[in-house]
């Protein structure tokens, strides 16, 4: 496996390793919001038929939290929902190419309510915007797993499909190693 971190815990290694199968997130069964995006070139988000206007629509309807996306296109491909100055302030290589919303249904769903209040809308933004996020680590190939071997190099476990930093990852294998049976301490020194 090339371009692993590796590391020894208990007399187990522990190999963290970029999923070279990972699934679109955007087809998990359990998204909370709907990402419509139109572009050009690219199939983004979820599949829709629907117009840019159809999109800004979308946003004003009442009972609805949306947040804007936005694409970076510049060898490789980015997405956040606050857009990307700092790393292009005349904006050449990004601009917004949908939304992504929650209706009354999604809300009611999550929350038990319609009630948009402050709290519900803050929460419902949240969610929504770690859904973006997760979708950018998909898009920027920023998705993990976990292989560990015992001190005979046979392969003790593994898991795939962490979006998130290798470094927690890596946290998550080691609490695997303390439930292992086989458990090296090594002296001091």
């Amino acid at each position: 496996m090339e371009n692993c971190i590796e590391e020894k815990c208990h007399g187990y290694v522990i190999r963290i390793c970029q999923d070279e199968n990972q699934l679109d997130p955007r087809e998990w069964n359990d998204c909370f919001g709907k990402m419509v995006c139109v572009h050009r070139r690219y199939k983004l988000g979820d599949p829709h038929d629907l117009s840019p206007q159809d999109i800004v629509a979308i946003s004003g309807e009442p009972g609805v939290v949306a947040l804007p996306i936005y694409l970076l296109d510049h060898s490789g491909l980015w997405m956040n929902t606050h857009g990307f100055r700092d790393q292009d302030p005349q904006g050449w290589d990004w601009g917004q190419v949908g939304i992504i919303y929650a209706d009354a249904e999604a809300i009611f769903k999550e929350f038990g309510t319609t009630d948009l209040t402050d709290d519900i809308r803050k929460r419902a933004e949240e969610i929504l915007e770690g859904e973006v996020e997760t979708y950018n680590r998909h898009l920027t190939g920023q998705v993990f797993g976990y292989v560990i071997e015992g001190p005979d190099g046979e392969l003790v476990d593994s898991c795939w499909g962490f979006y998130e930093e290798p470094e927690k990852v890596l946290e998550q294998a080691k609490a695997i190693v303390k439930c292992l049976p086989y458990q090296l301490t090594l002296p001091a020194g």
